[in-house]
């Protein structure tokens, strides 16, 4: 016990003399702040502020499928679109729209093509056919062009690097160079010089947790100008199951602050989204992170 009197002559407490202390956070999208939210963005309110942060990780979780490996978004104000390319055929270009789903084979999504050839162009015109190796074949009677670079629906090129700096049409799912028209032969054939890449988009998560609503957490950089994540999910042999279950013996990203710690955590934004930054879709199915804290004792 300190008498009156007798704390004016101790030293103050100081971050070398503080123990810190570990405190774990089930953060689940049930429990989100703003019912107008869905899961793959909301708040998610602390019950306690915590303060002296020095370092962060998450350490489990549960994280559902994806819905769609293949899809477009045309509700907000930052459109875009997956599964949207112009194709010129006998004079005229026409909008082909891919319905948006996910496609556990080349195969499944060739079919998908063609199916969405068919409707743009007129029934029984293109076949698609995708090869032991995942190369998509394209033919059609007549020549055509897909304008995968002058066309209606463009990817974002870096003139200088020609990195993808935001893809806006499917070319990449598909196998094709991004910012590039291609023309099929005299005899209406085109074949993609790459195999397609339909898990491009969901074969990892990247998570954003941004605490405060003023600064993120960052564990991880990234290049081409993009935001750096927190942490990233990847998604090996999702098709087998329905969720991909995180532990800490396989996922243990750990951000440490320094020099100084954070001062104070209230709440945690979280966002899961895309190579490019877009929402994953989840079908407001529930998933959850566990967050590890390591705060200094006051």
């Amino acid at each position: 016990m300190i008498s009156q009197g007798q704390n004016q002559l101790l030293p103050d407490s100081t971050r070398a003399n503080r123990k810190p202390r570990t405190l774990r956070y089930d953060i689940s999208s049930l429990d989100r702040n703003f019912v107008t939210e869905t899961s793959n963005r909301f708040r998610w309110r602390l019950p306690n502020a915590i303060r002296e942060v020095c370092e962060l990780s998450i350490v489990a979780g549960s994280v559902p499928k994806p819905a769609l490996n293949i899809w477009g978004q045309t509700t907000q104000a930052d459109d875009f679109y997956y599964n949207k390319f112009t194709v010129l055929y006998g004079g005229n270009r026409y909008t082909v729209v891919i319905e948006p789903g996910y496609y556990n084979t080349a195969t499944a999504f060739a079919t998908a093509i063609e199916s969405a050839l068919d409707a743009a162009i007129g029934a029984g015109i293109f076949t698609v056919s995708a090869s032991p190796t995942d190369i998509l074949s394209f033919s059609a009677p007549n020549p055509f062009s897909f304008l995968l670079g002058t066309g209606g629906y463009v990817d974002q090129i870096d003139t200088r690097t020609k990195a993808v700096l935001q893809a806006n049409s499917p070319s990449l799912l598909m196998g094709f160079q991004p910012g590039i028209d291609y023309v099929s032969s005299a005899g209406g054939l085109l074949v993609a010089p790459q195999a397609a890449d339909i898990f491009l988009l969901v074969n990892r998560i990247y998570v954003f947790i941004n605490y405060d609503s003023t600064q993120d957490l960052v564990g991880y950089d990234r290049g081409t100008g993009r935001r750096q994540p927190t942490g990233i999910i990847y998604l090996d042999n999702v098709s087998a199951r329905d969720r991909v279950y995180l532990n800490k013996d396989t996922y243990t990203p750990i951000i440490k602050f320094r020099p100084a710690p954070i001062a104070r955590i209230s709440t945690f934004d979280l966002r899961f989204e895309d190579v490019f930054g877009r929402p994953i879709n989840f079908l407001g199915r529930e998933l959850s992170l566990v967050i590890e804290c390591v705060s200094l004792e006051p």
